[in-house]
């Protein structure tokens, strides 16, 4: 990663990775990444699998799971400031998507001196979300930021466009990513044509 970042002309003004599985507590991972992303300030989503979805709970304390998804968006400090000043990092730990939040997006926003506050989300949609239930938290996320001004960045698991992949973009979830974008007058950043 940071021979590519090193191979670049211009170190990127954003960063968005995706299925970091970061957790909490994994500090010599976070130091690496910390590191190796020292020109960037940096913030992690991360939550553990739920392996307990539709079983009854145990009465003995059950070993962690392992973490799951994760999202770090990293802005460079030209832009954010040295320490973050111009940075606000949005939790989103509290309410009724938050369980499916975690890992999932990663939001800051970006307030420059005399400039207009920019909504940078990384976001990472897991494949295996037959009913839609993080994808669907993800839009209502971004949807409910009421901003023009939105950066959606990241792993959204589906094809927008009709190249976007080898057999078309009939999938369930492509459709629900067009519908999605096409609402909130969204578009890829090399444009829809």
């Amino acid at each position: 990663f940071q021979t590519t970042l090193q191979s670049l002309s211009a170190p990127p003004s954003v960063i968005v990775l995706t299925e970091t599985k970061l957790m909490q507590g994994q500090d010599t991972k976070r130091k690496q990444v910390r590191q190796a992303l020292s020109d960037y300030v940096i913030h992690f989503s991360c939550a553990r699998q739920d392996k307990t979805q539709g079983t009854k709970p145990s009465p003995q304390p059950t070993p962690p799971t392992p973490p799951r998804a994760g999202v770090l968006v990293g802005v460079h400090k030209s832009l954010a400031g040295q320490e973050g000043e111009h940075l606000r990092v949005h939790d989103h730990t509290n309410g009724a998507t938050s369980g499916l939040l975690g890992g999932t997006v990663a939001h800051v926003t970006l307030q420059l001196p005399g400039c207009a506050a920019l909504e940078l989300v990384g976001c990472y949609i897991p494949p295996k979300d037959e009913a839609h239930r993080y994808r669907k938290a993800a839009y209502a996320y971004v949807a409910g930021l009421q901003s023009p001004n939105v950066l959606a960045l990241g792993d959204w698991n589906a094809g927008l466009l009709e190249g976007d992949r080898p057999a078309g973009t009939g999938a369930a979830g492509d459709r629900l990513h067009a519908a999605f974008v096409s609402t909130n007058s969204l578009a890829p950043l090399g444009g829809l044509a």
